[in-house]
């Protein structure tokens, strides 16, 4: 379980069954930070139940907040990298980053 800043700014605990569920993903036309649930088997081979997500910075410290109402469904080629972190802990704004300027370097080709 993890407690998240709910979209409408309640709390929200959301229980994961990934051993390392943070990640960044191809989400519309950018990049998000999902939070994955539960994966699933499909005929043309995985995809996630995930909660995408935002860290928000305030009083000297981070947390979480879901971005929607509802789960979206994350296929397996929309990961760009996954965090090696397993619950409790989370990644820090700095991996974030990290992560966000390695995608752009993959997706412009540049070395």
């Amino acid at each position: 379980m993890f407690d998240f800043t709910s979209w409408n700014s309640g709390r929200k605990k959301v229980a994961s069954w990934i051993e390392h569920p943070w990640a960044l993903v191809h989400f519309g036309k950018g990049t998000a930070i999902a939070f994955l649930v539960k994966e699933e088997q499909v005929f043309a081979g995985r995809r996630y139940k995930a909660w995408i997500v935002s860290a928000k910075f305030e009083n000297g410290e981070h947390s979480w907040k879901c971005r929607f109402e509802s789960s979206s469904t994350i296929e397996t080629r929309d990961l760009l990298h996954v965090f090696p972190y397993a619950l409790p802990n989370s990644p820090t704004l700095g991996d974030i980053e990290s992560a966000r300027e390695k995608a752009r370097t993959l997706v412009e080709g540049v070395s």
